[in-house]
């Protein structure tokens, strides 16, 4: 029971400081610029998190394996990393895109599918199954690190969201207002965030 324990408080760790403490947006600039287009939109922002989530995770999976039992092996391993990953990528486009159209309503499969290729390609999802490989995580781990990676990316949608409302203060410049100060408010918390992994600048 202990080691059970143990084991569920080591990935409940995991998930919680890939939201916080190591979100992908906030430490390495994965998927900004998609978040900046996706805050003015909510039914855009709900449809692509979603698929994101299911591509993300999925793409995880089928690259552990794929590297797992084949790229690991090879004397190039890491000239291949990148051609597995993009394999991964394609081939949950296509599981997700079918399992979409079959069961999503018909009035929401043209909005499923234009994001599907951004929720499937994109740095995020790259990013995420790379680190997760770099780190050496187990399966199970690589699938924790996928899901908090994808709740730590809402999190910063709806962090940009709310700075977003503030920004419209009369107080800004107008030569700030819109992206500059959107892109000001990001580094702030960027900074902030960063602060907490415990690295520091080398001067």
């Amino acid at each position: 029971m202990k080691d059970v324990t143990r084991e569920l408080g080591i990935y409940l760790l995991l998930v919680l400081t890939t939201i916080t403490i190591e979100n992908s947006v906030f430490t390495r600039a994965i998927g900004l610029a998609r978040i900046i287009s996706l805050v003015d939109n909510i039914t855009s922002t709900i449809v692509f998190c979603s698929l994101l989530a299911v591509t993300t995770t999925l793409s995880g999976i089928l690259y552990y394996y794929l590297y797992s039992l084949y790229v690991v092996n090879l004397s190039n391993a890491i000239v291949f990393r990148v051609i597995a990953a993009i394999l991964a990528m394609s081939v949950t486009f296509i599981i997700v895109f079918v399992i979409a159209i079959k069961i999503m309503p018909y009035e929401h499969i043209g909005k499923a599918a234009e994001a599907m290729p951004t929720a499937t390609f994109n740095c995020m999802s790259f990013g995420t199954i790379m680190i997760a490989v770099g780190e050496e995580f187990t399966l199970l781990q690589t699938i924790v690190f996928c899901i908090g990676s994808v709740i730590g990316y809402m999190l910063a949608i709806l962090l940009v969201t709310e700075g977003q409302r503030k920004l419209q203060s009369r107080d800004i410049p107008a030569a700030f207002k819109g992206l500059p100060a959107t892109l000001l408010y990001l580094a702030g918390l960027a900074m902030a965030i960063y602060g907490f992994t415990g690295r520091v600048f080398s001067l």
